[in-house]
């Protein structure tokens, strides 16, 4: 903070103090440092802070096993078959390329070649039709979401990382009885 905080900045003259001089003062104070927190829960307690019952939440999330690559969702499907189609495209183009110069030229296209662009093609059309099932299920759950080696896993954004992983958030509500 005494680098963000305008306000701190201006409190404490543009200090900075490093890792090592706020880990120094916690081990050299310790013991005020637990007096001062036992007084600030008795003061809590003397003006009736703490008497009611109270729960506190919090969420963590924890990365699932599942890859990105795994997790879809409606836009992200529709990207991907976009991709696929415009792949297909480009393998139909190649081909009609080819049958063109070998029209200019009076010689046939090769098989190998006409083989292996036909082979991308059914490639592309057999994930299509992946990408088309799961679509359908997406549909059929009325999720916005489907992962597919943990179900319950879903993409999440974090602030340390710009790109979403698929995790699990997981609730925890506590009592100050237990």
């Amino acid at each position: 903070e005494c680098g963000r905080n305008v306000e701190l900045m201006w409190l404490v003259g543009q200090l900075t103090p490093d890792f090592k001089t706020i880990a120094d003062f916690r081990m050299d104070n310790g013991p005020a440092i637990r007096d001062v927190c036992r007084r600030f829960v008795a003061i809590c307690r003397n003006i009736h802070l703490l008497d009611v019952p109270c729960v506190a939440i919090d969420g963590s999330k924890f990365k699932a096993v599942n890859h990105r690559e795994k997790n879809f969702t409606h836009d992200r499907l529709k990207k991907r078959m976009e991709q696929i189609e415009e792949g297909i495209a480009r393998y139909l183009a190649d081909l009609d390329r080819a049958d063109r110069q070998a029209e200019a030229a009076g010689s046939p296209v090769p098989p190998n070649k006409i083989a292996a662009l036909n082979g991308r093609i059914e490639g592309l059309k057999a994930k299509l039709q992946i990408l088309a099932a799961f679509e359908t299920k997406l549909v059929a759950s009325g999720a916005k979401q489907i992962s597919l080696t943990d179900p319950d896993a879903r993409a999440m954004t974090s602030k340390s990382h710009s790109v979403y992983t698929v995790r699990y958030n997981v609730p925890s509500a506590v009592d100050p009885k237990h």
